[in-house]
């Protein structure tokens, strides 16, 4: 394998979670850089980042590289973005010259068209796109815990040496793989989150007790049918089967589930709204598909 540079920006819980076990494995020709800024930086710089299991329990793991500075970290093979997607423009332009021809962007984040707001900003990069599935938290800054399960990353898209990104990871013990239509996936997630985190918002009210009033659980299927027909007029390869399979996990969400949008209402800081409710809104105008739940529920989080 040729040497790769392999950069996280974003060291929360996903990215700390990704992060640390790629910094941990210690590869042979792998240089791990966490791009961190602050209190986060000064801590892993001092003391490591501590990433706690479900399956090892805690661990101490340094990096090649911890550095907000574009002149130490140098050329990136693989950027992985792990932060909100408020944050991703203003957080990609510092390490512009850190991307050349070859590099690769990978993002993790919450939303629809993130491949296209990278490229925003890094016009002739190749831009994967990226899914997670995992339980991860930062409890205090370097220390990130993931609990439960899954903990499973799909990833692809067009350029760049998925392959050789594939057996880092999975060298890593990371449950990586890349699935046969990256994009479905991406959508499979986002009808989920989408859904979930507009209803808890905009109720501001855990899941279970949105089920429990049969009006208020008849638009949270009422986005869920919007949201499909997006993705269905978008080209996505969206099955009925996959719409029921997401409303049945919606059922079986423990009732006090709540979602992080929910929780950013909650504190009163910045919010994904417009990446989990206005790109559906959004996109759907541009389709010539109705969005009226989502577009009354918007305009009412928009207000807060």
């Amino acid at each position: 394998m040729k040497n790769m540079t392999i950069a996280i920006l974003g060291i929360g819980g996903v990215g700390g979670y990704i992060g640390g076990k790629l910094a941990g494995a210690r590869q042979p020709g792998v240089r791990t850089v966490f791009i961190a800024r602050g209190q986060t930086l000064d801590v892993i710089r001092q003391n490591g980042l501590k990433l706690i299991t479900e399956d090892e329990g805690p661990a101490i793991v340094h990096p090649d590289l911890v550095s907000n500075d574009p002149a130490a970290i140098g050329a990136i093979d693989l950027l992985i973005c792990s932060v909100k997607g408020y944050d991703l423009e203003e957080s990609l332009k510092p390490y512009a010259p850190c991307i050349t021809p070859q590099t690769v962007v990978l993002p993790f984040l919450n939303g629809i068209g993130i491949a296209d707001k990278v490229r925003a900003v890094f016009p002739a990069v190749d831009v994967w796109e990226g899914v997670i599935y995992i339980a991860a938290r930062q409890l205090e800054k370097g220390v990130v815990q993931q609990t439960g399960a899954p903990k499973e990353i799909l990833f692809g898209g067009q350029g760049g040496d998925p392959r050789a990104a594939l057996d880092v990871f999975t060298r890593a013990g990371l449950d990586a793989r890349i699935p046969a239509d990256i994009d479905l996936e991406v959508w499979r997630k986002f009808l989920f989150i989408s859904v979930m985190a507009t209803a808890t918002s905009f109720y501001n009210s855990a899941i279970g007790v949105i089920r429990d009033d049969a009006a208020k659980y008849a638009h949270v299927k009422a986005l869920l049918d919007e949201c499909y027909a997006v993705a269905l007029a978008n080209g996505i390869r969206v099955t009925e089967d996959v719409k029921a399979s997401v409303a049945q996990r919606i059922d079986k969400t423990a009732p006090a589930a709540t979602t992080s949008m929910y929780a950013d209402f909650q504190k009163g800081g910045h919010t994904e709204v417009e990446a989990l409710t206005g790109d559906v809104v959004r996109l759907g105008q541009q389709l010539g598909v109705p969005t009226p739940v989502y577009a009354d529920m918007y305009r009412a989080l928009s207000a807060r």
